[in-house]
């Protein structure tokens, strides 16, 4: 999926376009993020889960076990497995991102 224009537009009318809050904000918007907010382990299920989504949806997982004090934040992946996502990222087309 390329997000294109729309996608650059949402992610540059953010406060800052260098922020994670920005890129995952222009991810949801453009349909390509999806919350995880069962617990899952450290160990495998995370990887597995990862694994599984592969060139699906960037996933940020909101109880993660494994840790003896736990996280105080989200784990998020599959933030940059494709093209138009690191395109996204860069403020940038799929199109320039390749001819680059």
């Amino acid at each position: 999926m390329d997000v294109g224009a729309k996608g650059i537009a949402k992610l540059e009318a953010t406060s800052s376009r260098q922020s994670m809050r920005a890129f995952l904000s222009a991810l949801a918007n453009a349909g390509d993020f999806a919350t995880i907010p069962d617990m899952v382990s450290l160990d495998y299920e995370l990887a597995a889960c990862l694994a599984e989504a592969d060139s699906g949806p960037a996933l940020q997982f909101q109880s993660v076990k494994g840790h003896a004090d736990g996280f105080a934040m989200p784990v998020v992946g599959n933030l940059l497995n494709s093209l138009s996502r690191i395109a996204l990222g860069m403020g940038s087309t799929t199109r320039e991102t390749q001819a680059a």
